[in-house]
């Protein structure tokens, strides 16, 4: 793991190349504090930090063919490296080095367009072909780890961060069409970014960068990898489970492959819990865990972590996050985010980073991934229910099932609630034939946030509709899948490459120099998971039905039947209702800074801050929630990245 990070441009001669990329590794040091390099000639500057995991001794980039003429840096992990290095050393391939990543660039000189397809792994590369003077570029098929750059008619600038990307050469600025889809749809889909001018590679795919004899930049898009449904898995359920088993215990060694300790995030949910389990009585491995837990018992699991250490006797390391902490610490996470929150979730995440850090762990295992895969999420109950609904409308029964996904909700039990409950989810019901039929009702609930942005931005928007963008980057198989396979698609480019593997993943665990794998997304579990039949996944109303059923004799029955529990952290209260309000959050919500950022509206901003200053917590909705993280984080972003001190 590390960063990588480059430049293509003739403007610059050799000698500001090798100055600006050495500025940009210094801005990525902690993603690879353990050793940097750099190649510098005419055309291209390339740039590489590592964190060493394998290959500890001679590992360092970056890393050249044997001719010389290929060259590569890379940031990620390649699972299936050692049958990859055995198969490449057998038809003539010499390696240089005993690292994971080196397999790419041998790939890449033995099967050109076609290499990415024999690799299993979270990356993201460059190789620069001395020879033709082209760049490739290739992020890996979930989008684990980032990839951002910015172009113009005759340059091109990449880096595993936006803040490494010279910004001598961008004038950086907000893009109130990206805050918009932030705020409907919870992350700026891809290849957008939150600013204007700078975009990322967008998961499952390559960019090739040349620039022609007239010094004219071309970039051209190849879509390596899209989620796929075909073809089905032929077996009964019963040889499913048994080949989910294989699948998962294959997935779980490959995680584990390295030179240092590895970890293990252990939230006391199923997957989690699953991970834990397989690593210590299927594989025999004892690891160290590591926990958060929160002042606010409503949000605490540490009843079903304790449970899985004194199953597997894990050597355990737990954190107290306070709502001090959460508003303390929210300014880092939003510098290291890079883009739009929408909650506080993140910043646990960061300070449970400088736990493993200082534990002296350089990778962590999580269970990311699986409620994607398996369709665990309450999305994917919810969208039953209303398909179920839809052919009655009318049933005042039907939408009683929504008490059954929820039984712990108390605002269930109260009938005027579950009115707006109903409502909620009947919005739309009919439009069966919507593209995102399956996220309709949050999305358009979310919209209504949008009423906190000026109306002078308003009146800038460049597209129609929170899904317009989205909607002309999706796979042209989506179109022809069922609803649940679109929410499915839906959730991997939102939530889960958006945010979950971003904001709440690799921003905040790269922040102090870990790395995070995630068995869930092994190619080979993806892979099996898409070809299982829907109803494995998703059985009636029961979420992750064949994963649960497949490692029930392993963890402990409570957790197998343990409901989704979502981790979240508190939002609004975390901001005001300490002894003392951080300097930051007055200033963030006062109205002149509001003005120069000029993304808010003024009053309803005030308003939203003078509620938390009231200390009136006892109305405090999700909206609520929601619209203090996104004016504070766009803010601070403005204060960080775009406001000259």
């Amino acid at each position: 793991m590390g960063s990588i990070s480059g430049i293509l441009s003739y403007r610059m001669t050799k000698a500001e190349k090798e100055s600006s990329i050495r500025s940009m590794m210094q801005h990525l040091h902690h993603r690879g504090p353990d050793a940097e390099g750099c190649y510098v000639d005419s055309l291209v500057a390339l740039g590489s930090t590592r964190l060493k995991i394998i290959g500890l001794s001679n590992g360092n980039q970056p890393i050249y063919n044997e001719s010389k003429d290929l060259v590569m840096v890379c940031n990620g992990v390649i699972f299936n490296y050692q049958e990859l290095r055995e198969r490449l050393r057998s038809i003539g391939h010499l390696f240089a080095t005993e690292t994971d990543v080196e397999v790419l660039l041998h790939l890449y000189e033995e099967y050109q367009n076609d290499f990415l397809s024999y690799v299993n792994g979270q990356f993201a590369f460059a190789i620069y072909n001395i020879l033709t003077g082209e760049i490739i570029l290739g992020r890996d098929r979930t989008g684990n780890c980032p990839l951002f750059y910015h172009q113009t008619d005759d340059s091109f600038y990449f880096a595993s961060e936006m803040r490494a990307l010279p910004e001598q050469m961008i004038q950086r600025s907000l893009s109130i069409d990206s805050l918009y889809e932030s705020i409907c749809l919870w992350s700026v889909p891809p290849p957008n970014t939150l600013f204007n001018q700078i975009y990322q590679v967008v998961p499952g795919e390559m960019l090739r960068v040349k620039l022609n004899a007239n010094e004219k930049l071309t970039v051209e898009r190849q879509r390596y990898w899209s989620l796929m449904f075909t073809p089905t898995f032929e077996g009964d359920f019963e040889e499913a489970v048994q080949e989910l088993r294989c699948t998962m215990l294959e997935s779980v060694q490959r995680a584990l492959t390295a030179d240092v300790p590895v970890g293990l995030y252990l939230s006391g949910g199923v997957d989690s819990s699953i991970l834990a389990c397989i690593i210590a009585k299927q594989l025999g491995k004892q690891i160290d865990t590591f926990s958060i837990q929160f002042e606010d018992d409503s949000l605490n699991e540490s009843h079903y972590q304790d449970m899985i250490v004194n199953e597997i006797g894990s050597y355990h390391h737990t954190i107290l996050c306070r709502n001090g902490d959460i508003a303390r610490y929210y300014p880092e996470a939003v510098k290291r985010a890079e883009t739009v929150l929408f909650r506080c979730a993140p910043v646990p995440l960061y300070m449970l980073s400088q736990s493993v850090q200082d534990s002296n762990f350089k990778a962590i295992l999580s269970g990311e991934g699986a409620d994607e895969m398996f369709w665990g999420y309450d999305t994917f109950r919810e969208l039953a229910i209303r398909k179920f609904w839809n052919k009655a409308p009318d049933s005042q029964m039907r939408p009683q099932l929504f008490k059954k996904i929820f039984p712990y909700y108390n605002q269930f039990r109260d009938p005027r609630y579950f009115q707006f409950i109903k409502a909620f989810y009947k919005k739309d019901l009919t439009k069966t034939e919507h593209p995102f039929y399956s996220h309709l009702p949050r999305w358009k609930t979310n919209q209504a946030l949008t009423s906190y942005l000026s109306r002078e931005r308003m009146d800038e928007l460049s597209i129609s509709s929170f899904g317009e963008r989205l909607e002309s980057n999706l796979p042209d198989s989506y179109f022809s899948w069922n609803h649940t396979e679109q929410a499915q698609q839906l959730e991997l480019i939102t939530l889960l490459n958006g945010y979950l593997l971003s904001s709440q993943g690799d921003r905040m665990l790269m922040s102090h120099s870990v790395e995070g794998r995630f068995p869930f997304l092994d190619t080979e579990l993806v892979k099996l998971a898409s070809a299982l039949q829907p109803k494995w996944k998703l059985n009636g109303l029961s979420d992750k039905y064949i994963l649960r059923e497949a490692f029930k004799e392993i963890i402990p029955h409570d957790i197998y039947k343990r409901s989704k529990f979502a981790y979240r952290a508190p939002d609004f209260k975390s901001f005001y209702q300490n002894d003392r309000v951080e300097d930051y959050i007055s200033e963030m919500m006062s109205e002149e800074y509001t003005r120069t950022v000029g993304m808010f509206d003024p009053v309803k901003v005030k308003l939203l801050h003078e509620k938390g200053m009231r200390k009136d917590f006892r109305n405090i909705t999700n909206a609520d929630n929601m619209a203090i993280n996104i004016i504070i984080s766009t803010h601070l972003l403005h204060h960080y990245f775009i406001k000259v001190s």
